[in-house]
């Protein structure tokens, strides 16, 4: 039988998807641009904003400088994830994975921009799967990370 959610975590995750799509409807943003301005899958703005997920300290910081607010506008889940306390090796881990995300994305453009230039085209293709292959390997690693972390705190 599944566990069901605490409901004041799904109102602060539901709250904080709000303020979040509005700040950006406010602007007149699509998902897509906010996502690519700040190195993320456009589905992953869209899954913060429906209340699914909650970002990671560095995405926090980072929708934080981009929508140019204090963390404060984004309510009580701003300040449990600013409050979690992050060993310095998933401090790392997010920081490499926020900005890896924001190089696949660059790549991902530089390859469109420049079609007509196979040589420069192939090299760029190059490093972006370079990129993605180290992005496996940060990911992976921050997962066994967490693994061991949870593990460690149902063995004690």
């Amino acid at each position: 039988m599944r566990a069901a959610k605490q409901p004041e975590v799904d109102d602060d995750r539901a709250a904080f998807g709000r303020v979040l799509r509005e700040m950006r409807e406010q602007r007149g943003l699509a998902q897509k641009f906010v996502a690519l301005s700040i190195g993320v899958d456009p589905s992953y703005i869209s899954r913060v904003e429906k209340g699914d997920l909650i970002p990671s300290q560095v995405l926090l910081v980072t929708l934080a400088a981009f929508y140019e607010v204090p963390l404060s506008v984004f309510g009580a889940v701003a300040g449990a994830v600013i409050d979690a306390k992050l060993t310095p090796a998933q401090e790392i881990a997010e920081y490499l994975l926020t900005e890896l995300q924001k190089l696949v994305v660059e790549l991902d453009l530089a390859s469109e921009e420049i079609r007509g230039n196979k040589k420069l085209k192939s090299l760029v293709d190059s490093a972006r799967r370079r990129a993605d292959t180290f992005l496996i390997v940060v990911k992976r690693a921050r997962g066994h990370a967490l693994r061991r972390k949870v593990a460690s705190r149902t063995a004690a």
